[in-house]
């Protein structure tokens, strides 16, 4: 009966030292690790979601705080709403990107590409210039909260600044192939309890000066989407962070999908931990697969007091008492006569004082 006795107790005693064990070890290992097979899961499903878009139409608004970027008056900090506004279907897009900061005069850009011409209006100068090369880099417009979540596909560094994620972009299949082959999972790190981690590389170049990698976390609701997409430089610091705080589920066809609605940002983090650009975009509307307006893409002429073709070198203008901008075609016809006047003009003066010297000769004989 005595042996019987110790027994249960060592029993007792052993059942209470492996749940303290479970508890530690909880604690210290925060989160799951799962395979390469299982990240890689959860990438396909996060770039099928996104694949299934065939158009999109979104509006934002924006609360930020930029430090040391756009100083203002005597102090350092510029406090930023802005209104932000996408269309994109395919490999078009329109982007309409309105600032209202404090202090300051802000920016306000229409941006688009119709497939035949790159446009670019200041609204604030009420300026449109086009060419007929698309362009990627965008300076002076803010990121698109819908994309986000795929900032890990940005192929901007300190060599590509401005370098815009559109709507064909999250969707290359190379750039998501090439992603596929090269992301990892790694060990759960430091605030990131409950979370599944993957690595993704970076460009190659450099992000503020450092070279980064990023690193995509996922929580479970969905788990399949990113919660936290981060830069990180070689000694394992923050150098730039988005974190989905909301996600909102929407039925395409007969399929629910999840889509961001709150997100904070946190860009130009230096070595020190210092931010110089933070604040929070929240989506106000978000359509997709819905019928877009035929000419959404094509900025009208008549927005702009002034129109300049960067390829031809013309520019069009309008006056106020106008209705309507001067023709391209009647402007570039009119700078071809300006150029053949000139010809003209250019060859007849020799002529003219050859004449003259001629007359000359004859009335001295």
């Amino acid at each position: 009966m005595k042996i019987h006795s110790i027994r249960r107790n060592d029993i007792k005693v052993l059942i209470r030292l492996a749940v303290f064990v479970s508890v530690v070890v909880g604690f210290i290992i925060p989160g799951p690790v799962l395979g390469e097979d299982d990240v890689q899961t959860r990438f396909r499903r996060l770039f099928n979601q996104y694949g299934s878009i065939s158009n999109v139409h979104l509006e934002a608004v924006l609360h930020g705080r930029w430090k040391d970027a756009m100083p203002v008056g005597n102090g350092s900090v510029e406090k930023v709403e802005a209104v932000y506004k996408y269309w994109a279907q395919g490999d078009y897009y329109r982007i309409i990107s309105s600032d209202n900061p404090v202090g300051n005069s802000g920016s306000d850009f229409d941006v688009a590409w119709n497939g035949e011409r790159d446009q670019r209006m200041d609204r604030t100068q009420s300026l449109l210039w086009y060419n007929r090369q698309r362009r990627a880099v965008i300076p002076g417009v803010h990121r698109n909260p819908l994309f986000l979540p795929l900032l890990f596909m940005s192929e901007e560094d300190d060599k590509h600044l401005a370098l815009y994620q559109q709507l064909s972009d999250v969707q290359n299949t190379n750039k998501i192939e090439r992603i596929l082959s090269q992301v990892r999972a790694i060990a759960p790190v430091d605030g990131a309890a409950g979370l599944v981690v993957a690595q993704v590389p970076g460009t190659g170049g450099t992000f503020k000066h450092r070279p980064f990698v990023f690193r995509v976390y996922f929580g479970n609701n969905p788990d399949y989407m990113p919660v936290r997409v981060e830069r990180i430089d070689n000694n394992g610091k923050v150098i730039s962070s988005v974190e989905i705080e909301q996600y909102e589920p929407m039925n395409i066809g007969n399929v629910q999908m999840y889509w961001p609605k709150r997100i904070r940002f946190r860009y130009y983090v230096t070595e020190n931990g210092e931010t110089v650009e933070d604040g929070s975009e929240d989506m106000t509307l978000l359509e997709i697969n819905r019928d877009l307006p035929a000419d959404i893409f094509t900025i009208d002429f008549n927005l702009a007091n002034v129109v300049r073709d960067s390829d031809a070198r013309l520019v069009v203008k309008r006056s106020l008492t106008q209705s309507g901008p001067v023709s391209p075609v009647n402007q570039h016809t009119a700078n071809h006569l300006y150029v053949w006047a000139a010809v003209l003009t250019l060859n007849l003066v020799p002529l003219i004082l050859l004449v003259r010297w001629l007359r000359r000769k004859i009335a001295h004989k």
